[in-house]
């Protein structure tokens, strides 16, 4: 059992008791060194959150006396995220993609006390909307089709993760499926998406290629 004094010029002197460190074994201490001061609300917004992605950002003070308890006055955070009350991180996995305002307040030590309302943005997960299946296409006649994206956060890259495409066509970083086959074919493929945050997102796709259809002179006569 210890009791550790924590300085740094500019800050506040720190220090804590009953520090307990086991032989061989890591003791991580989560301390937040502020300024001196009048205790405040540095945080001023927080980052976009995603749905099934977890997150842990931290609403931080300046000023006042540690330690702080952090608490939720009023509003709702994500389903899938808690507030950490001795450190103000909200952490954990959001589940419902929507707009969450809620106000969260800081009390010092000496009884100090702030609050601040955010609103965290919480964005449905990446996926591809286009059908599996996609229109089929003709030999020699021009093609086009364009894969649709949605949630995530754009701008999108499109690229082919897997497969090939029929001969004469080609996959743009934009999703435009593009070309002019020369062979008829059934191709299957996968393609992914890298939004703007890194997030991910792959779908396999089906398409095919017809010889164009063809009426014998012996068909028409009578």
């Amino acid at each position: 059992v210890y009791s550790l004094t924590i300085s740094r010029n500019g800050y506040q002197t720190l220090t804590l008791s009953n520090v307990i460190i086991s032989i061989s074994k890591a003791t991580f201490l989560n301390i937040e060194l502020t300024t001196p001061g009048a205790l405040a609300i540095s945080t001023t917004s927080l980052p976009e959150g995603f749905v099934g992605r977890e997150q842990n950002p931290r609403v931080t003070v300046t000023g006042g006396t540690y330690p702080y308890v952090y608490t939720l006055v009023s509003g709702n955070l994500p389903d899938g995220v808690t507030l950490n009350s001795a450190t103000g991180n909200l952490y954990g996995t959001p589940t419902t993609p929507g707009d969450y305002t809620f106000t969260i307040g800081v009390r010092d030590k000496n009884n100090g006390y702030v609050e601040r309302q955010y609103t965290l943005r919480v964005t449905a997960p990446l996926a591809f909307v286009t059908s599996a299946a996609l229109p089929r296409g003709t030999v020699n006649q021009i093609y086009d089709t364009v894969l649709s994206i949605t949630g995530g956060t754009p701008p999108y890259t499109v690229s082919l993760a897997s497969g090939t495409l029929p001969v004469g066509m080609s996959l743009s970083a934009e999703g435009r499926i593009s070309g002019t086959a020369t062979v008829s074919t059934a191709t299957v493929f996968a393609v992914s998406t890298l939004d703007n945050t890194g997030g991910t997102a792959t779908r396999e796709f089906a398409l095919s290629v017809d010889d164009p259809l063809q009426i014998g002179l012996e068909s028409l006569k009578t």
